[in-house]
């Protein structure tokens, strides 16, 4: 009971400094200013506003860090909302224990790339109807696709095949992202809300720091 209590009042404040982020991340965006594409941030405004123009502008962003902690280092994944900020926020991982270190975006294993390392794209997908892989060891459940299904980075770097699922196996992952129990149920519970309202994708960011 005390550690779920401890982790209310972190998600709390998680959720307060977050909103902070996000607000900052669109904070120069006008009304007038949805088909400017000059900006990182622009092109995101642009692509929920536009891509979903009936539903309150959801996308998901995922932080993390460069090995910093011993044994697998756990980032953030928030799922967010134009209107509302961030709505919910769960501790998830990317990678493993031994690839967790700057530009291991290029190498199999490593992390999963953020969307400025790849030439051609300016946000990830996850799509909100999962695939059913309850027999593969690794994800033991759903598997929410994220596309490009395969990329190569601005090294040149083939990296694909990614996705938030379940973290089923040892600790980490090939470059998902993958979430405990509890945190991939109340995740699911989002995706699900998404796919009865028919939104069939949402956009995904990444960072690192």
């Amino acid at each position: 009971m005390v550690v779920t209590r401890e982790w209310a009042n972190q998600k709390s404040f998680l959720r307060k400094v977050h909103n902070r982020e996000v607000n900052e991340w669109f904070r120069d965006i006008g009304e007038n200013e949805i088909l400017d594409n000059s900006t990182a941030r622009k092109q995101a405004i642009k692509l929920n506003v536009l891509t979903f123009p009936a539903n309150p502008n959801y996308f998901l962003i995922f932080n993390s860090h460069f090995d910093r902690d011993k044994g697998v280092d756990r980032g953030r994944l928030s799922i967010c909302s134009l209107e509302n900020g961030t709505l919910d926020i769960w501790i998830a991982c990317s990678s493993h224990a031994t690839k967790q270190y700057a530009e291991s975006f290029h190498e199999r294993g490593g992390y999963l790339p953020p969307e400025y390392r790849v030439p051609d794209i300016t946000n990830w997908n996850v799509e909100t109807k999962p695939i059913d892989l309850r027999k593969h060891k690794g994800v033991a459940g759903n598997f929410y696709k994220i596309t490009p299904f395969e990329v190569t980075t601005d090294k040149g770097g083939k990296r694909g095949d990614f996705g938030i699922h379940l973290d089923a196996n040892v600790p980490g992952s090939m470059g998902c992202i993958v979430l405990n129990k509890k945190r991939f149920e109340e995740f699911e519970s989002w995706m699900k809300r998404l796919e009865q309202d028919k939104i069939p994708q949402i956009s995904l960011f990444v960072r690192y720091s």
